[in-house]
């Protein structure tokens, strides 16, 4: 697994959220004004969050976003998933083939990158949202 350049931001957009009350939402632009960043790319950050189902939004005058279900339900793990992060570590072209000159060899060099991407989300999948805002 790798981290996005976005991640860091999503997850300050997550704590912020965290930190609002359920009854008051936060809107895109008091987001982005918090990090000093554009409304448009945090607008783009929270869908992909709203997408995996991390934060709700509320339309309307009064609306916002809202976190989806409790901090301590929500992992770094869930949160890097949601910003893209879920590519293998370790993806091979061909030359590991050319270089040596057998398939297999490529399958034994990935297996330990897979084995540590696994324990890598195991990690995250232990600290929770509400960890972080306590």
């Amino acid at each position: 697994m790798k981290l996005t350049k976005s991640f860091e931001s999503g997850l300050a957009i997550m704590l912020l959220i965290a930190r609002q009350s359920p009854n008051c939402p936060i809107t895109a632009r008091q987001l982005a004004k918090q990090l000093n960043t554009s409304a448009t790319y945090s607008q783009k950050l929270l869908r992909k969050l709203v997408v995996a189902e991390l934060v709700k939004s509320a339309p309307g005058n009064c609306g916002g976003f809202t976190l989806a279900r409790e901090a301590s339900k929500i992992t770094l793990a869930d949160i890097v998933t949601a910003l893209g992060g879920n590519q293998p570590s370790f993806q091979p072209s061909d030359l590991v083939n050319r270089a040596i000159g057998n398939t297999a060899t490529t399958t034994v060099i990935t297996q330990p990158f897979r084995t540590a991407d696994l324990v890598w989300l195991q990690v995250l999948n232990q600290t929770t949202l509400s960890a972080l805002i306590n």
